[in-house]
């Protein structure tokens, strides 16, 4: 749909000047595209999206035509090298310049638009219909495009080369389409016309076994799989290369070279570890590691330099990308990836509701000036997604421009924005490909200004105000708490305070009563209902998973909410919507079990709403808690505070209410359970939040250091059936496992009646440093085996043991 874009762009406009070019008048058009006679392919692209776009703001009909073809009195538009373009632009040279730079500028009666010989003259026909005519690509759909019958231009002097010279994502709408080129995505643009003209990639990330996979090559060659010293032998389950040895090295470069040879315009090629550790332990590798600071990446480097080498003698033009992630963060000592070595490093672990220049919690800063100091070949792979659930709110916007003007100043040469991949709703995925792809192409833009051209150009003033309200509480609130926004991290309610929820629900209502009126009363906003409901499921979503918690967590603030409704009926809306939008899924990896996880969302939402309306009592166990801690300084979890989860690959499974159910032996007469489906293994969770640094600032403790302990009051359904379950205490469910045990909890219950279980204690260390990672603490009990329904749990409690 076309939008009115109005008073916006004005000053981008082009105006009537003495002595300008004239491209069109009155809707004729006036000025040819030039190319050369022996045009490259990309020019002639580039003169083809010229024309397409000239063609629908003025009306005409332009001609594309070559060189020797034109007059040389006449006016033109040049598309890269022409001869004309050679002699007026004597100081510019498409093979020297600076990679993916671009040249718009005019000289005399000609209008030339050029740069670097990859793709230059095609982001040099981009840049000049959005900078000088006002054209903006919004989505992959939607468009503004002038209507502008008279065009005359002079005046114009425009150079820019990128900071990074490797610039893509992974949003939904983004790949396989013109969009992607024309928001200068190098890595896929522009995949419309050709991968050539893309720098692609001829072997994606994780390589190791991509190339030797071990259902080929294990059983002939254990030995060039991991060697494990506790086990004392050869794996390849979750496992690595052996990449000391030679003959594995062999095949492995043989391998890449067919692929190359299937892709030979392809830019780069991935030599990577797989996504686990596994790392092997042989004799040669350790020596290898030793050397080189005894971290992993001193072998990786080390291995993907000699592949590089060889690859070089085939194929001077082709880059080798190797990883700095996880276990491979650290940059080594004694070696430099060598000159056609990329080093792409990663930020999993990092917090992203917060500028990561000062997120040293988890090391990011310093392992990026540390890589820094070896190579300026340094590529980031940065996550801006909430890949657990892509569609509930992510309040990491306000970092998105700070985190990529710090890589920039860092020497980082090219960026990954990991986003959306799989998710068509909520979370704004339309404006934030839009707002990242022009950020990587100019980090140093407004990010403020662009959020605002989007908002308004896209949805209307009108509307676009309203949703930049809602942004502005969303990514406020994160930034100022602290806390730590891992990219696996899903618990909204620790960031969103429950009276701004009930603000970002309300704004969201009136967007959408804004956007049916506004569709009524002009049809030129046909559609506008469509977006807004889009956008609308992300807080919707976010209310119908925790519906109890937020009705709980307000009435202890002595807050009534305004315009929270019941997770049934906000469950079937988004439903209907799922439906509607033809959505495939909303979690990471998780498209084949979509349908089930539905059903799982209504079943969830129905056990909210039939819990509420029963009026559970007040527990009665906080005084065996406090007999049990000695003191009063715990805190106490029902069962309304309970999530059920499940983040198996094959699941992935986002947070919803565990199996509430009547329990006339509870004290307050409901229990939970693990499973309300089949699906394996189960886990519960209960979100910490806020409350183990609560429970140290009221121990009094001089120490920064506490221990804590965890009791359960918990029976059997079946006492005869036994089985262990992992406790656990997690920091933003990711890989760093603070407290993790297997108990058989069975043993101590003897009978069907409950009882008080000590679950464990543990001791954190340098509380005010980790306070942001102690404030998304979870804790998880699951079940080792079957059977995974027979633990009934009252309450859990946690306290501290010394207290004042």
């Amino acid at each position: 749909m076309k939008r009115k874009f109005a008073v916006l762009f004005l000053s981008l406009l082009t105006f009537t000047f003495a002595h300008a070019i004239e491209i069109a008048k009155d809707g004729v058009a006036i000025t040819p595209i030039v190319i050369a006679d022996n045009a490259p392919e990309i020019d002639t692209i580039s003169a083809n999206e010229l024309k397409y776009h000239l063609d629908k703001i003025t009306g005409g009909q332009f001609e594309i035509k070559k060189e020797s073809e034109i007059s040389s009195t006449q006016s033109t538009i040049h598309i890269g090298n022409t001869k004309q373009s050679k002699k007026d632009l004597k100081n510019f040279d498409d093979k020297k310049a600076p990679y993916d730079s671009l040249v718009i500028k005019t000289i005399g009666k000609n209008l030339y638009l050029n740069g670097h010989y990859k793709r230059g003259s095609y982001y040099a026909v981009c840049e000049f219909l959005e900078r000088n005519l006002g054209v903006r690509w919004w989505t992959d759909t939607e468009s503004y495009i002038p209507n502008l019958p008279t065009i005359n231009v002079e005046n114009i002097d425009y150079t820019f080369a990128p900071k990074f010279i490797s610039r893509t994502s992974t949003y939904i709408n983004v790949r396989s389409t013109a969009f992607s080129a024309r928001q200068k995505n190098s890595v896929f643009a522009p995949r419309l016309y050709d991968f050539k003209h893309g720098d692609m990639y001829s072997i994606g990330c994780h390589s190791y076994y991509k190339l030797l996979p071990p259902e080929k090559y294990f059983k002939e060659h254990p030995e060039w799989y991991s060697y494990s010293i506790k086990r004392k032998k050869r794996f390849h389950e979750h496992g690595q290369l052996c990449l000391s040895n030679d003959e594995m090295a062999k095949e492995y470069l043989k391998n890449a070279i067919e692929h190359i040879n299937k892709k030979p315009y392809a830019k780069y090629v991935h030599v990577s570890q797989n996504d686990w550790g596994g790392d092997c332990e042989c004799e040669k590798c350790l020596k290898i590691k030793n050397k080189f600071g005894g971290v992993q990446s001193g072998i990786n480097v080390w291995f993907a330099n000699k592949i590089a080498k060889e690859l070089e003698k085939k194929f001077p033009e082709i880059c080798v990308v190797t990883f700095a992630y996880q276990q491979t963060r650290q940059a080594p000592q004694g070696i430099k990836p060598a000159e056609n070595v990329y080093i792409q490093l990663c930020s999993i672990e990092c917090d992203f509701a917060h500028p990561l220049e000062n997120d040293t919690e988890f090391g990011f800063t310093k392992d990026l000036k540390e890589w820094g100091k070896i190579t300026k070949n340094l590529f980031i792979w940065n996550y801006v997604a909430l890949f657990w659930n892509y569609a509930i709110p992510h309040p990491n916007m306000n970092s998105l421009a700070k985190d990529l003007r710090f890589f920039a100043n860092n020497g980082g040469a090219g960026i990954f924005e990991q986003g959306d991949s799989q998710c068509n709703v909520g979370n704004f995925c339309d404006m934030r490909a839009y707002l990242i792809h022009k950020l990587m192409w100019n980090p140093d833009l407004n990010q403020k200004e662009i959020e605002k051209e989007f908002l308004y150009g896209y949805y209307g003033k009108e509307v676009g105000s309203l949703l930049a309200k809602y942004l502005k509480i969303i990514n406020d609130s994160a930034e100022n708490t602290n806390y730590a926004q891992h990219c696996y991290y899903m618990d909204t309610l620790t960031w969103l305070d429950v009276r701004e929820f009930d603000r970002c629900l309300g704004i969201m209502q009136n967007a959408l009563k804004t956007a049916k009126r506004l569709e009524k009363e002009d049809a030129k906003n046909v559609g506008l209902v469509k977006k807004v409901e889009r956008v609308k499921i992300s807080i919707d979503l976010a209310s119908a998973i925790n519906y109890l918690e937020i009705k709980e967590l307000a009435k202890r603030q002595k807050y009534k909410m305004k315009n929270l409704k019941d997770p049934v009926s906000t469950t079937d809306n988004l439903l209907t919507l799922f439906k509607k939008f033809k959505t495939k899924t909303i979690r990471e990896n998780a498209t084949p079990m979509f349908e089930n996880q539905k059903e799982l969302l209504k079943k969830s939402a129905e056990l909210q709403l039939n819990y509420e309306k029963n009026s559970p009592k007040q527990s009665t166990r906080t005084a065996d808690y406090q007999n049990a801690f000695g003191h009063d300084n715990f805190v106490e979890y029902e069962e309304l505070f309970f999530n059920y989860i499940n983040a198996t690959r094959e699941v992935r499974l986002y947070p919803i209410t565990a199996n509430i159910f009547a329990d006339e032996k509870a004290s307050n007469g409901y229990a939970v359970n693990t499973p309300i489906c089949e699906i394996k293994p189960h886990t519960l969770s209960v979100p910490l939040r806020f409350d183990l640094a609560k429970l140290y600032k009221k121990s009094g403790l001089k120490t920064q250091q506490a221990t804590f302990v965890l009791y359960g009051f918990m029976r059997l359904k079946s006492p005869q059936n036994k089985a262990p379950y992992i406790v656990s205490l997690l920091a933003n469910r990711s890989a760093r496992n603070l407290f993790a045990y297997t108990m058989n909890i069975d043993k101590k219950i003897g009978t069907e009646e409950y009882q008080l279980v000590e679950l464990g204690k543990f001791t954190i260390n340098n509380i005010d440093k980790n306070l942001k990672s102690l404030s998304t603490y979870e804790l998880n009990i699951m079940p080792r085996k079957m059977p995974v329904d027979n633990l009934l749990i009252d309450s859990v409690a946690i306290g501290i043991t010394q207290a004042n």
